[in-house]
């Protein structure tokens, strides 16, 4: 769900909102991760089988459990984003 739909899409709402008015270095930058983020998913995607042969099945499973923390940590971020936009005093 995080590489297409509506998670990507909140992502770049909340990280472009985050950004400074005007700031076209730190526009530039968003943009970079946004395509080198799509090229390691088409890397990941292209090459699923030779990484399923070379992690095995339990290595893929310590690397769907990594790739749970980084999604989780990515919607605690949000909530804490949100928290201080609706609470300004928290934070």
């Amino acid at each position: 769900p995080m590489t297409t739909g509506a998670g990507t899409f909140s992502t770049i709402i909340i990280f472009v909102g985050s950004l400074d008015a005007g700031a076209l270095g730190q526009y530039l930058q968003l943009l970079a991760a946004i395509l080198v983020q799509s090229i390691i998913i088409y890397l990941v995607f292209r090459f699923s089988r030779n990484l399923l042969n070379i992690l095995g099945h339990t290595g893929m499973n310590v690397f769907i459990r990594i790739v749970g923390l980084f999604t989780l940590s990515q919607g605690i971020q949000f909530i804490a984003i949100g928290a201080r936009q609706l609470f300004p005093k928290l934070g």
